[in-house]
């Protein structure tokens, strides 16, 4: 994998959470719309979880080949 792909990628990820956070931001607004759902904020910190944890693998793994 290049360097521009895995740039790519980042840029996708970081691109998808920013669309998750609008929409959750959004959603709060919609009247008649809990002001806090549990389960979805439960889903999105799992999430963001799991983003950086394999950002930190890709940091590594580019480290590794840079080497």
């Amino acid at each position: 994998m290049t360097t521009q792909r895995i740039t790519q990628a980042l840029a996708r990820i970081d691109q998808a959470a920013a669309r998750l956070e609008n929409a959750a931001h959004n959603r709060s607004g919609i009247a008649g719309a809990p002001s806090q759902d549990s389960v979805l904020a439960e889903k999105y910190e799992t999430l963001r979880s799991d983003v950086a944890s394999t950002l930190g693998d890709l940091d590594r793994l580019i480290e590794g080949l840079e080497k």
